[in-house]
């Protein structure tokens, strides 16, 4: 059975990882013989519970981005942003988080609290110390220029949108709250899914972006992922998703491995506008 499996999954595409995390314990698959679809398969009983996924290599509907990655042409349904960073301007001094927490350089900050015993005075002044940080930074918080607009510019053609971040639900509400201001009180929800760190795991894993795909039942084929780091592009790129990075000071290396590099949000309209569909683009016009 275990080679009946592998041999399958090396037919349809190219095998990246498994998963034992994800709730919905199913075999997801993108193919190239289903046309990048996502889709149920009995899972492979080699791994009991978890997760595998098979993503298609570069074929004929695969165009290339002007870093020389292979992009797929096909249409955009769904993007995907980053909050810290992307939305808003950066307002955490990440190397004070690390230095006041006691976070060992390289690790995972996420991954270094959980690894703390609970109930431990360890614990409690690491949690107290991102409590106090992220507390200063909601009352910084400042969206980054054309925000607003770009969403509305994409919410007008038709594109979902959606919120992927690691950062907690107290810096969600805030920013909404703030963009809801701007928004005029237009009542239809911005985003119609919100994930942040309470999804395990989070982000550099491609798990919550492709939750999201899920939701939406797109393929991340026809989804992108505006982010600022790391995370961001390493989450987008293991779901298979178009990658969008914002350019800062910090993040020249990233910049240029994702899909596309911008400087300022608008920027991202005319990139998904070339894989709207003829009707989404005329709706858009004044």
């Amino acid at each position: 059975p275990l080679m009946f499996w592998l041999k399958e999954a090396t037919r349809l595409g190219r095998l990246v990882g498994h998963n034992r995390n994800q709730a919905t314990h199913r075999w997801l698959i993108q193919s190239r013989d289903v046309g990048g679809t996502i889709w149920p398969r009995p899972q492979p009983p080699c791994l009991g519970k978890a997760t595998c996924r098979v993503v298609c290599t570069p074929s004929a509907n695969m165009a290339t981005a002007g870093q020389g990655i292979p992009v797929t042409t096909e249409l955009i349904r769904g993007v995907v942003f980053d909050m810290d960073g992307t939305l808003t301007m950066p307002t955490m001094d990440w190397k004070k988080v690390r230095s006041k927490l006691g976070v060992p350089e390289g690790a995972d900050i996420l991954i270094y609290l959980e690894s703390l015993p609970q109930g431990s005075e360890k614990f409690g002044q690491a949690m107290r110390g991102i409590r106090e940080e992220e507390e200063r930074a909601r009352r910084d918080l400042e969206l980054r220029a054309a925000c607003v607009e770009t969403l509305e510019g994409l919410r007008e053609r038709g594109v979902e949108i959606a919120l992927l971040t690691r950062n907690c639900d107290a810096g969600v509400r805030a920013m909404l709250e703030m963009m809801g201001s701007e928004y005029g009180g237009s009542g239809k929800p911005l985003f119609s899914q919100v994930v942040t760190r309470s999804f395990r795991p989070t982000k550099p894993a491609p798990d919550p972006l492709l939750h999201i795909c899920e939701k939406w039942s797109f393929s991340p084929r026809q989804v992108v992922m505006v982010g600022d780091s790391r995370d961001d592009y390493e989450c987008g790129k293991a779901a298979g998703a178009t990658t969008i990075i914002v350019r800062t000071a910090y993040n020249a290396v990233v910049a240029d491995d994702a899909h596309h590099a911008i400087t300022t949000l608008d920027e991202i309209i005319p990139i998904v506008e070339r894989r709207l569909p003829a009707s989404a683009k005329s709706s858009a016009q004044p």
